[in-house]
């Protein structure tokens, strides 16, 4: 996910936070890209999914000879006023008559308001699903990035016990999918990203009102053409 590829706002209120609108597009574009990696990371693991065990949407029982299929986005609809409830994957294990329910984040760090939300619907999710298949249920969160499940419990307030939580190492191998691949397409641009902060930084420090020269670098970094540093 390169920086350089993400939209910014010149009139964001990171402008207000650093008096400048420069900065403060330069700060949208990288939080534009933080966002952006969410859906990057769902795009790189569901894209390695083997296809025989991807199963259609909200399709929970068992398919032909299949004693294991996995969905994405698996939902309960809403029903008259109270919303509908969804989570990243259902892992289906049809020959033990059980599923997995689990809510993926990147991050592993959420105020307690936030982590009690999302216990309390995966339960609703998970008890939705079992009422539909009549299987034993179980339900995750789990932070890609985490190295152990205390640093997950711990940035998850305590609200999930360490049988509620599932590193990235363990969803991928439910999902049978290559952690460490996806990891390092994950950290693709690292390196790229660096390299265009300290250049814009530097820019912004020489030229702070610049706002012509500014957006004609940024440009440049976008169509790949030879850098004006």
């Amino acid at each position: 996910m390169k920086i350089s590829d993400r939209k910014g706002n010149l009139n964001s209120n990171y402008g207000v936070l650093f008096g400048n609108d420069l900065y403060g597009y330069l700060a949208s574009q990288t939080q534009s890209a933080v966002i952006g990696l969410g859906y990057e990371i769902e795009r790189l693991i569901n894209g390695a999914i083997p296809e025989d065990i991807l199963t259609p949407h909200n399709e929970f029982g068992k398919i032909g000879d299949l004693n294991k299929s996995i969905v994405t986005q698996p939902e309960k609809p809403k029903a008259g006023e109270r919303k509908g409830v969804r989570s990243d994957y259902g892992i289906f294990y049809h020959d033990k008559r059980k599923f997995l329910i689990i809510e993926m984040k990147m991050g592993y760090d959420f105020d307690t308001q936030k982590s009690r939300s999302i216990k309390s619907e995966l339960q609703r999710l998970t008890d939705h699903i079992a009422g539909l298949t009549n299987y034993s249920g179980a339900y995750y969160i789990c932070s890609f990035m985490a190295v152990d499940v205390d640093q997950i419990k711990k940035g998850f307030n305590g609200d999930f016990s360490p049988e509620q939580i599932m590193t990235g190492l363990e969803l991928c191998a439910h999902l049978e999918t290559d952690y460490e691949d996806i990891l390092s397409k994950l950290n693709l641009d690292q390196q790229v990203n660096r390299e265009y902060i300290t250049e814009m930084v530097k820019f912004l420090h020489e030229n702070p009102t610049d706002e012509i020269g500014f957006l004609e670098r940024i440009e440049v970094q976008k169509t790949g053409q030879q850098r004006l540093f």
